[in-house]
């Protein structure tokens, strides 16, 4: 009788230990499928020229959606190492990215990224100098955010982080996208 007891204890903890998720695991699962709120956005710019939100989602079934900001350091080689590495990944025709600037003006983040070079910007993006999609999509943890997320047709998020930071992730993204 004491053995069937210790074998069950053994079991239960064995089978509690391995279904544990740390806080951060709860929130990626908890934030999977939640809709991003982009009811800010009016006019989308990629480069010199500017579009729609509804032109611009009529032609991308998938966004990867960055948020950046003006003073954040870290902030300027993420935009570059964004665009180069999406680059090399040979995203689809039905997928891009999008960068939420959180900045006054886009010609002033700018100038922050390309200081000493001649950095070309190839994707879309949309500046929010009140921080409107921060606060709109609050009930998103602030570390996800900030990580990039790939949202769907219907601005479900469907993977957060940067879909070049390793191999499963690619593969994920190519899998997502080419649903």
């Amino acid at each position: 009788m004491k053995v069937n007891r210790i074998f069950i204890l053994a079991f239960l903890v064995t089978l509690f230990s391995c279904s544990y998720s740390s806080p951060k695991e709860r929130e990626i699962i908890d934030t999977i499928n939640k809709s991003l709120d982009l009811s800010m956005i009016m006019n989308i710019r990629q480069g010199d020229r500017f579009l729609s939100y509804e032109d611009f989602r009529r032609r991308f079934k998938y966004i990867s959606v960055v948020n950046l900001k003006k003073g954040c350091q870290p902030c300027y080689p993420k935009f570059k190492e964004w665009q180069n590495k999406m680059d090399s990944m040979n995203i689809n025709d039905n997928s891009t990215l999008l960068f939420i600037i959180n900045a006054e003006s886009y010609e002033d983040f700018l100038k922050e990224v390309t200081v000493g070079d001649d950095f070309k910007d190839r994707y879309y993006t949309v500046t929010d100098p009140k921080y409107i999609y921060n606060y709109r999509n609050r009930n998103i943890p602030k570390w996800i955010i900030n990580s990039g997320i790939l949202i769907d047709q219907d601005n479900k998020i469907k993977l957060i982080g940067a879909p070049y930071s390793n191999v499963e992730m690619t593969k994920l993204y190519h899998k997502i996208c080419s649903l």
